[in-house]
């Protein structure tokens, strides 16, 4: 469930169409895709801080975690139950830390982070985006990051709505549905065959809900758009995840 919380941008100010303060929106989801999950962006207001409290069948008790970003919207920290999944991100001199790691990333001339380094400029994370700015891929060392090998999402409306991502020993799919006024309402995954590398997550979608691992509802949306309550449940209907959203805007 932590990895659930922390999966793993530009630093200049842009014309925006969404967001207070002429910020684009494209930027601030691009550093949540990178250090994080869509499920936390924000919708219509930049975020200070968010609480998630998770309540799972496998952990004894509530795990938190907590989120922070800066004035400009971008993802800057993690806090997590376990001190070694921390993140903390300085915009200022192009450093992250985490997993006891002092990391640093390279940005293009879009200010967009492209890859990120070890101590010995050993690259141990790549970034593609599309035309529009957006993330469109991840590759990441698993031994430095813990987390997948590579993702990919997949945007609609400037919202993501399918991602696919693969270890050593498989991949899986998850989709994003969201209401008319585009608030995240439900998320859902499934373990697919490793053959993303070669073709669109499209092609493995199916009609079959039941195929899903994980259905993942959100709710109690604030009048920012943003969900602050959600849970999990799985094929046979059993709810093994509930979590609260608690959230601090700038």
């Amino acid at each position: 469930m932590q990895k659930f919380l922390i999966s793993l941008s530009c630093l200049f100010l842009f014309n925006g169409l969404c967001f207070a303060n002429e910020i684009n929106p494209i930027h601030i989801n691009n550093s949540y895709n990178i250090f994080s999950d869509p499920e936390f962006m924000p919708t219509e207001k930049i975020i200070k801080k968010q609480i998630i409290t998770t309540y799972a069948q496998d952990n004894d008790g509530p795990l938190k975690t907590i989120y922070h970003a800066n004035e400009q919207g971008f993802f800057e920290k993690a806090i997590t139950s376990d001190a070694q999944y921390n993140i903390d991100v300085d915009y200022s001199v192009h450093s992250i830390k985490y997993l006891n790691k002092k990391l640093w990333f390279k940005l293009n001339e879009q200010q967009n982070i492209t890859s990120i380094v070890d101590d010995k400029q050993q690259n141990v994370s790549s970034l593609i985006y599309n035309q529009s700015g957006q993330l469109i891929e991840k590759n990441t060392d698993d031994a430095v990051w813990q987390q997948p090998l590579k993702r990919r999402y997949e945007y609609a409306n400037n919202k993501v709505v399918r991602y696919t991502e693969c270890w050593d020993d498989g991949c899986s799919l998850g989709e994003y549905s969201y209401n008319p006024a585009g608030w995240l309402i439900k998320v859902k995954s499934k373990s697919i065959d490793d053959d993303v590398n070669n073709s669109q997550s499209k092609n493995n979608q199916t009609d079959n809900s039941n195929s899903y691992n994980i259905k993942c509802t959100f709710a109690k949306h604030n009048q920012h758009g943003d969900w602050t309550y959600g849970y999990c449940i799985t094929p046979d209907g059993v709810t093994n995840t509930t979590f609260y959203r608690k959230l601090e805007y700038w």
